[in-house]
């Protein structure tokens, strides 16, 4: 289940019981949360397909298996402001993020991603955390990666990938 606080600052002791387990690699969406799992969060009266997060809050998916490892975020997102972003947090909302994808400022959902590098593995809480403004997101998923073998290697939080098929 996905739910929503307004502190990013603590993680919830106990973010939920859900037993259900979340498959990362298709898409994950938040529109389908019921009233109870939204704290922090609301879906929109005039657009019932998202959620609004608003800056500083977050929504949580408990029970998230990554059995194929956790190298990028795709999320279908908008916001009004210049500069918005989603945060990426495992288990916990504090320390570094696992990584950041930059929301495109306009009245449409646009997708837009992060590749990175981490050691991700098995079930997980993820966290996604508004920053720099409200931020309606519509979906998510998770695209594979193997877990980093460079202990040294850190995600690049700001990159937002695109793929062409004229450069090979």
């Amino acid at each position: 289940a996905i739910t929503t606080s307004s502190d990013p600052g603590t993680t919830p002791s106990d973010p939920g019981t859900t037993t259900t387990t979340v498959n990362p690699y298709s898409s994950v969406q938040v529109e389908t949360l019921s009233k109870d799992e939204l704290n922090g969060a609301m879906v929109p009266p005039t657009a019932k397909d998202a959620v609004n997060i608003m800056d500083g809050k977050y929504i949580f998916v408990n029970n998230v298996n990554f059995e194929n490892g956790f190298g990028g975020l795709q999320v279908s997102a908008k916001t009004s402001v210049e500069g918005a972003k989603l945060d990426v947090y495992i288990d916990k909302v504090s320390g570094t993020p696992v990584a950041s994808v930059a929301v495109a400022k306009d009245s449409k959902y646009v997708t837009k991603g992060a590749k990175f590098s981490s050691n991700v593995t098995g079930k997980h809480t993820v966290y996604l955390v508004a920053n720099g403004g409200a931020i309606t997101l519509d979906a998510w998923n998770a695209v594979a990666g193997k877990p980093s073998t460079d202990p040294g290697t850190t995600p690049d939080p700001g990159q937002t990938t695109t793929t062409s098929p004229y450069n090979k």
